[in-house]
Formats: C-alpha cells, structure tokens, sequence
C-alpha cells in the first residue's frame, strides 16, 4: 500500500513521464491511499476549499498549520541537517 497526500496524482504523473520498468512498478502497487482526496469529500465543510493543502488540513486537524520553512526554501545552496534528512525520503 501507498499512503500520502496528493499522492494519487504525482504516481499517475510518474507512470506518464516514465514508461517501462518505473510504471510497471507504479501499476503493480495493489493500493493506493491519496489522504488529500480523503480530506476533499469533506472540505468544504472543514473550509479547505476543493482541493485541500497539507498545510490546511494538518491546520484543521492537529491545531496547528505545517511549517514549510525548510521545504520550501532554496534547495540550490547548502543544505540544511533537515533538508538532508528530507532527501532520503
């Protein structure tokens, strides 16, 4: 199983931009868990909109936004200790 948020589509994206061996492994995953359309059925009563952002959704549920400070800042110069832990992700 994969889980993620938005996941569904950076996979459909990843089987368009790389056929063969890579979508073949995409296409054999038996399921896939996309959180942020899993938040959509119920956004607009929560107020995230249609398309719902992991920084409004973590907001709404654990009280408090993401801190997106250290993904995204400028990846072409040093990195960060969490920018590098990051990476192996």
């Amino acid at each position: 199983m994969v889980l993620g948020f938005g996941v569904a589509e950076d996979l459909r994206r990843l089987v368009s931009t790389h056929p063969g061996p890579v979508a073949e492994a995409v296409l054999a995953v038996p399921r896939v868990l996309c959180l942020q359309a899993l938040a959509a059925r119920t956004s607009a009563a929560r107020g995230w909109g249609s398309t719902p952002g992991l920084s409004g959704v973590c907001a709404g549920v654990l009280g408090l936004p993401l801190d997106k400070t250290e993904v995204c800042g400028d990846w072409a110069g040093a990195y960060t200790r969490f920018q590098l832990n990051l990476s192996h992700f």
